[in-house]
């Protein structure tokens, strides 16, 4: 049997057969670039198309700021599940902003379909609110004055 893909040659396969007998082939091909793809094997004629995938694409949740409340100094983790729902292997960077001015940015690689928590660690040494934010997502934490005579 020889498969055809296009008019190309693209895998010949030996059967040897008793009188009578029949026997299934089987061939896999993989294509990466979309479009129809006409295929010929001994005669017999068809089509297969290959659809372009989706690019990765983003979505952000669940933004936990544990603790909300710190003495001066102490570490503050903020985190936010990243979530690819493309269809296709795609980089993120996630960008935290404390009182507007970026912070922090972590970048994370996905498969489609997966997600990942991404977890930043910050310290801050003045007493007051921080108002934090990851794309549409918001939250605020504060910073007590650590009293200490």
């Amino acid at each position: 049997m020889v498969l055809k893909i296009g008019g190309v040659v693209e895998e010949i396969s030996e059967f040897t057969l008793n009188p009578g007998m029949s026997q299934t082939g089987l061939f896999t091909v993989i294509k990466d670039e979309p479009g129809d793809y006409y295929v010929e094997i001994d005669g017999q004629r068809g089509i297969f198309t290959v659809n372009k995938r989706l690019p990765p694409a983003f979505n952000i949740s669940n933004l936990v700021i544990t603790p909300d409340k710190v003495k001066q100094g102490d570490p503050v983790s903020i985190s936010i599940v990243v979530a690819n729902i493309g269809e296709a292997k795609g980089r993120y960077n996630a960008e935290l902003t404390v009182k507007g001015v970026v912070e922090s940015v972590e970048e994370i690689e996905l498969e489609p379909g997966s997600s990942e928590i991404v977890t930043f660690t910050i310290v801050k040494d003045a007493a007051g609110f921080y108002p934090v934010a990851v794309e549409h997502l918001s939250g605020r934490f504060v910073v007590e004055m650590d009293w200490k005579g």
